[in-house]
Order: C-alpha cells, then structure tokens, then sequence
C-alpha cells in the first residue's frame, strides 16, 4: 500500500525551490503525518494549523492538502464514508468526492448518483471503497493532478510561521491560541500605524492646500476704501419756508368677509388611506398556522425543558459545564471518550454529542460515584467553567444530572 506521500507525489524539485528548503518540508512533513499517531490525528492536527491562519496561501494550500488525505484515506484504509464527516461538512464532503471520482470512471452520470446525498442519514454514506469500486469501474486511484502540487510552498511568505508552529508542540490548543493572538497583534498594530501617518499626512496636505489657496484668493480680491475729503461741510439742510403739508385723515370702512364662502371649506373632510404596496401572490404562502408550528417536534430539543439554572426552587442538584473550543469536533470526541469510562447515559430524548448550530451539547445522567473522577477528567480544557445550580427535576436513585455545553469559536 502506497503512503500518503508517494500517493500524492508532490513535485518536490519545485516545492523546495530546487532543494533548497528540502530539510525544511520534510521536518513538516514528518511531524504533521507522524507515523507514530494515527490518520485521526492527522486530520486534527491539520484543522488546528487550518484555523490558525486566517486567509492566504498557507491556508489554501493546508485546505487542499487536508482534501486529499481525506480521499488517500477512503481509499486505503477502507472506511466507510459517514467515518469522514467528523471532519468536514457534507456539502464540502460531496464536492470533493464528486470532483475526484468523475475523473476515474468513465460514465460521470453514475457518479452524480452515487454521490447525491442531501441528509446524513442516507444509505449510501455507508459504503466503503471496496463496496464503492464493486459497482463503478475505476480507470485508476492516482491522485488528480493539480497545480498546488508545484505550488512553491516554502517562499510563502507565512513558511517560516507555519514550520515554528509545527516545530513548537503546535498539537497544544493553547499554544496555538497564543500564536494567532500574536499574529493578530502584530497586524492590528501595523495597521493602525500606517493608518495614523496616513491620516497625518492627509491632513497636513489639506491644511497646506488650504492656506496655499487663501493666499491666492487675497492677491485676487482688491478692496476699495470709501474717500471724504471731497465734500462740502458747510452744505446744510435747512427748513423750507413753504407752508406745511396739511396731513388728510382718511378714514377706513371696515367690511366683513365671508371665509366661508371665499375659502369653500368642508365642515368634514374624507380621509382615504393609501394602498399597501404588498402583493399577495397565493394564498397557500401565507405564514403557517402558530399553533402548528408550536406542535411540531424538533430534533434538538428535550421533552423536559428548564429546570438548570433555577437557584432558589428545588431540592435537586444539576451541574452545568460550559466549555469554549476553536475545535468543537475534537472536543465532543474527547466528551464522548470520557463519558463512555464513567458509564454515563442520556438524561433525554437527544443523543450525547447532538450537533446544533454554534456547537454541540450534551445531556446525560452519571453515577454519583464517578462524578469526581468526570470532573477531574475534564479540567484539561482550557476555556472551561463549572456550575452548579437547583433543579426541580427529579433524578433516578444515585445519578446526578450533567448538561455540557460546547460553544465554538
């Protein structure tokens, strides 16, 4: 069986720049695709470097080396297709896929069926190669060709990032945490100095333009100042000898005006109001029935609802632990690994682990005696918080109720 390396057959003459970094790519390579650990490793290892770059080419380049494993990984290790979907989502899933075997088998049409899945619980997502090549012939398995496989990856510009944080136990979430929040300093700060000398600079120009343009307007503008030393100041005026004006009183006559009828205004006034410019184009489009929408069941909630966070009522105790993670699918595997060794089940309808947008949580019931041990196990996440808080729930005999929430971020 090939390797990954062999399989993907990476034009290392151009990757290295002439082997000029070959010591370099192959310290990364070998600590990403150690073979001390397993392909499930590997695959959160290469989401942890993913998500520690924001954009650019070190980023794309991680992205399409992760796409390619996923497929090394189908058709070598023989798993079924539903085992991958921890790693990405079914949209990105299909398209890789698709994209792939349409370019192995000769009737594409086929293909499109095989991979025409719109819901995790479809048949098909069960089937691992050997059952996949028994019905679609297969020219080859060879890796696609692509351009990203001479893609000159150690004069990216982020290379020498990329191979500290490998080099740095960069498997640690916090140390990863640190390093990006680094990263983003730096940026932050470079950003607002450049913005600040620009801003200086624009309104130092603006300030000499201003003051360049006054002066030009005042050599424009001439002002003429009014002159008196021409007049006669022994001209004087005088009374005239006529006789006075004689003053004629006039006298007004008041007359009445009818508004009323000059005006013609209506003792009541008709209001119309405007149309509404909404258009009804079917009646069946209408907002759907509230008291059916409320009787329909979901898929993420419990039959029980509440009964958490009340701090007053109850004689019950429930613990709440709220964890953040860069990496909630990493996280609920941990969660589920550790719930299996104390022997917890669900507390509800929903399954441990339920996947809900902005995370996933977890409601489960777990003996009294393990509860310690659940605890201690636990406080190896870094982002964590433990509370505990009244239920008027009741509980079985020697069970203690434990809702986790994992919040991605």
């Amino acid at each position: 069986m090939f390797n990954f390396a062999d399989w993907l057959d990476l034009d290392l003459s151009v990757v290295t720049w002439d082997g000029k970094h070959t010591n370099e790519f192959t310290l990364f390579w070998d600590k990403v695709f150690s073979k001390d650990i397993g392909f499930t490793e590997h695959l959160e290892e290469l989401d942890l470097l993913i998500q520690t770059f924001d954009d650019g080419q070190i980023k794309n380049w991680l992205s399409w080396l992760k796409s390619e494993y996923l497929i090394y990984i189908f058709l070598y290790k023989n798993i079924k297709m539903i085992d991958l979907l921890g790693f990405i989502d079914l949209q990105n899933f299909l398209y890789i896929f698709r994209n792939f075997f349409s370019k192995k088998c000769n009737n594409v049409s086929v293909v499109d069926d095989y991979f025409n899945i719109s819901h995790l619980e479809d048949e098909k997502l069960s089937l691992s190669f050997s059952d996949f090549k028994k019905k679609i012939h297969l020219k080859n398995i060879d890796s696609n060709r692509n351009s990203l496989k001479s893609f000159e990856i150690t004069l990216c510009e982020q290379w020498e990032q990329l191979l500290n944080i490998v080099t740095n136990n960069y498997r640690n979430e916090k140390y990863i945490k640190v390093s990006t929040l680094e990263i983003n300093t730096k940026r932050i700060l470079l950003n607002v100095a450049v913005l600040g000398i620009t801003l200086t600079l624009f309104i130092f120009g603006i300030k000499k333009t201003t003051n360049w343009y006054d002066d030009y307007l005042a050599k424009q503008i001439t002002i003429f100042e009014p002159y008196f030393f021409w007049l006669d100041k022994e001209v004087s005026f005088k009374q005239s000898s006529s006789d006075k004006i004689k003053i004629k009183k006039i006298s007004l006559k008041s007359e009445f005006i009818d508004e009323e009828k000059i005006l013609n205004v209506p003792s009541e006034l008709e209001r119309f109001s405007d149309e509404s410019e909404i258009i009804v184009s079917s009646l069946n489009s209408g907002v759907k029935d509230i008291a059916l929408a409320i009787s329909e069941d979901s898929k993420f909630e419990e039959i029980k609802k509440g009964g958490f966070r009340n701090y007053r009522y109850g004689r019950n105790k429930a613990y709440r632990v709220l964890i953040n993670s860069i990496s909630s699918s990493m996280t609920r595997r941990k969660i589920l690994k550790i719930l299996k060794d104390v022997n917890a089940v669900k507390a509800g309808k929903v399954e441990p682990g339920k996947e809900i947008p902005g995370g996933v949580y977890f409601n489960v019931y777990i003996d009294s005696s393990y509860l310690n041990k659940f605890f201690d196990s636990i406080k190896s996440f870094s982002d964590l918080n433990i509370y505990e808080s009244k239920t008027v729930f009741s509980t079985p005999k020697n069970q203690s109720k434990v809702f986790i929430w994992v919040k991605s971020i």
